[in-house]
């Protein structure tokens, strides 16, 4: 099996003064979302519009990686930046 990389995103404030416990969603990087710098603000548009406060967000595919890495490639479809 192999490993899956995974980041959380927390979003909100100190202020938010909804009920404890987490509103996420998972981010998997087999679709649109995280593949450029407009994708990953519409994907932190629509979370905040769902009023979500957190993303679990897989950062590495097929041995590829979606984020800045000095020991993976990147993955051939994101863009830089």
């Amino acid at each position: 099996m192999l490993p899956i990389a995974i980041m959380a995103l927390f979003l909100g404030s100190s202020t938010d003064i909804s009920p404890p416990g987490y509103r996420a969603m998972w981010v998997d990087a087999f679709h649109e979302g995280l593949r450029s710098p407009q994708e990953v603000a519409l994907l932190l548009q629509r979370a905040s519009t769902a009023n979500l406060n957190a993303l679990f967000v897989q950062v590495r595919a097929r041995a590829a990686s979606y984020h800045q890495s000095e020991y993976d490639p990147p993955a051939h479809e994101r863009e830089p930046g």
